[in-house]
């Protein structure tokens, strides 16, 4: 049997790492802001029993990742004393989260045994909302396979549905199997008595008695729960939450339950400071709501994220002291048209947006020592932007980069102005009569599609359909990787008549590429509920748009765009005279999980 005291004996004896060690967190090798190295070991042979231990001075998350090729022989990992993992052949992973203090990781072989490759990191806590719901897109598999394969290996702690928590959702098995795996657990429930719904101040009393009769908050099968939202009043029902908050953990009933919170702008005001302070010293986590729109340029962007992202933490930071160590940052990925959109700019590549968000938390100083990521949520994206963060949890969190995930350019180079703010330039346009193809603007058009950077989408290029021939417009794709796949993406609209739920008769065609059109889609979607008044006519009514999204592999470094307000080359397939709206239209690679 092999001991070793502490993590740094680890580091110094067992890994010979370069890198100099942390003594703040027990002597592993610090990777990144998020992420230590505790253990490692390549081409190891084990004949016995091996324990290893390690210090964790703070509660956080550990991952160990084996890798072997002797299936005859199988290998089992403890943690004190806990069965965690059994290897055969091929790799295995696991997550577990561990209270301060000192571990033990077992090594229990039968018979000899070679491990190829083990790497034991201190990991943050990667949390995504929603656990089930179900992003745009078609899907290679069912739901639940793309969750199992793309979603649940590089996260830790899922905020699910009521559905779940009462024992009702079809899921519920898989719930149980992962929650199984040592994954933790939160539903979330909106907080009353507050400015941010508008229902009047909660005393303390009235703080602690609304938590504790709330199911999810009692429900054994929650780890915790997430209390939505606290955007930032100095307001009393701030600090009276916070004092129910202490009072509830002082409960042995409660004692046990985590309890997390939505919040913006904490550190601004005497009673949200007080709010922030209860949960940093019970054991909380701030769920740091950054749902950050995409900037016309790359210039705009850094300079955007250092004022809503660095210049903000670094006043948690000062003015909460403590609160970075117990700050989950809680990244919007929305991407799903007329939902809500956070890419504004169509020639934005919106997954190097988010890189550069992970990138700054994983790497600048203001964030030293972050205690989590999270990515809010799967109902406001594409299926592809969601594997993209689940790719960004794993760079950053789990396997503890510094180097960016991508080296995409944030403009993609591939489709000149995709939303016609500059009239009709770099388009070939060929119309069926004189005026039926022109730029326009119309006042409304982006709030309708969920775009709230005003008046960003209120240009589009306008055709008049005729009954002689289609209108069409062109541009040729450039700078494209032979081999790789990109998405093609467009919205449409009917001028004429926003209300009807009607897909426009449009062809797109792209010349040159490999299309995938098992995997391509086109799909109606209307104006969020909560944008109640359309500014065309007043009435509160729906104002429906297409959005299209197709998928082609690259044949060369061009290809050839072509869209026709006709369904078929001969074919019309709508009213001739019908007014239709093109916008939103974009190329961007495509990302693709192995």
């Amino acid at each position: 049997m092999t001991n070793f005291s502490t993590a740094i004996c680890l580091v110094a004896t067992v890994c010979s790492l370069a890198q100099a060690a942390d003594h703040k967190f027990g002597g592993a090798r610090r990777l990144n802001n998020l992420t230590w190295e505790v253990l490692k070991l390549d081409q190891q042979p084990v004949r016995a029993d091996q324990t290893y231990h390690f210090t964790t001075p703070r509660s956080r998350w550990i991952y160990l990742h084996v890798r072997g090729t002797d299936a005859d022989n199988p290998l089992r990992f403890s943690l004190d004393d806990e069965p965690i993992l059994e290897l055969s052949g091929g790799a295995q992973e696991t997550m577990r989260f561990l209270p301060a203090g000192v571990h033990r990781l077992g090594i229990h072989p039968q018979g000899s045994r070679m491990i190829d490759h083990l790497v034991l990191r201190s990991i943050p806590e990667i949390l995504l909302h929603n656990f089930t719901d179900r992003p745009a897109g078609r899907f290679k598999t069912t739901h639940a396979d793309y969750l199992q394969q793309q979603i649940i290996p590089h996260v830790n702690t899922f905020v699910v549905p009521r559905a779940i928590v009462v024992g009702e959702h079809p899921y519920l098995p898989m719930f149980h199997k992962w929650r199984n795996s040592g994954r933790r657990w939160l539903s979330s429930y909106n907080a009353h008595g507050t400015p941010d719904v508008g229902d009047g101040n909660f005393s303390v009393d009235e703080a602690f008695q609304f938590i504790t009769t709330r199911a999810v908050v009692t429900s054994p099968l929650m780890d915790g729960t997430l209390c939505d939202e606290f955007v930032g009043y100095d307001d009393i029902s701030y600090a009276n939450y916070g004092k129910a908050f202490r009072r509830i953990k002082a409960l042995p009933a409660f004692e046990d339950k985590l309890f997390y919170i939505y919040a913006v702008t904490l550190h601004s005001s005497p009673h949200g400071r007080a709010l922030a302070n209860s949960i940093i010293e019970t054991g909380g986590v701030l769920a740091w709501e950054r749902y950050l729109a995409t900037q016309p340029t790359a210039a705009a962007a850094r300079a955007y994220l250092e004022e809503v992202l660095l210049q903000e933490a670094r006043h948690y930071r000062r003015r909460c002291p403590g609160s970075i160590e117990r700050m989950a940052a809680c990244f919007g990925f929305y991407s799903k048209p007329g939902g809500h959109m956070l890419n504004l700019y169509p020639g934005v590549n919106q997954k190097v947006w988010l890189d550069m968000q992970f990138h700054l938390a994983a790497n600048d100083p203001t964030f030293r020592d972050l205690y989590g990521l999270m990515g809010y949520h799967t109902e406001y994206s594409d299926e592809e932007t969601l594997r993209w963060m689940c790719k960004l949890f794993r760079h950053y969190g789990i396997e503890g980069r510094t180097e960016r995930a991508t080296s995409d350019p944030y403009l993609s180079p591939h489709l000149d102005n995709g939303d016609f703010v500059e009239g009709l330039s770099g388009w070939t346009i060929d119309p069926a009569a004189d005026e039926s193809v022109r730029a326009i603007r119309k006042a409304g058009l982006g709030y309708l599609q969920a775009r709230d950077g005003k008046p960003q989408g209120d240009t589009a290029l306008r055709t008049v359909r005729s009954a002689a021939r289609p209108n069409r417009f062109s541009q040729e794709l450039t700078n494209l990787q032979p081999g790789r796949w990109y998405t093609f993406r467009m919205m449409t609209a009917n001028l004429d008549d926003l209300s009807k739920q009607v897909k426009p008769a449009v062809r797109v065609t792209i010349d040159g590429v490999k299309l995938a059109p098992e995997r391509s889609f086109t799909q109606l979607i209307h104006n969020p509920t909560w944008r109640k008044v359309p500014p065309f006519d007043g009435e509160r009514r729906k104002a429906w748009h297409t959005y299209h999204w197709h998928l082609f592999q690259a044949q060369g470094k061009t290809a050839r765009l072509t869209i026709s307000d006709w369904l078929e080359s001969t074919t019309a397939g709508g009213p001739v005279g019908q007014q239709l709206a093109f916008n939103y239209l974009q190329v961007h690679p495509y990302f693709a999980s192995p």
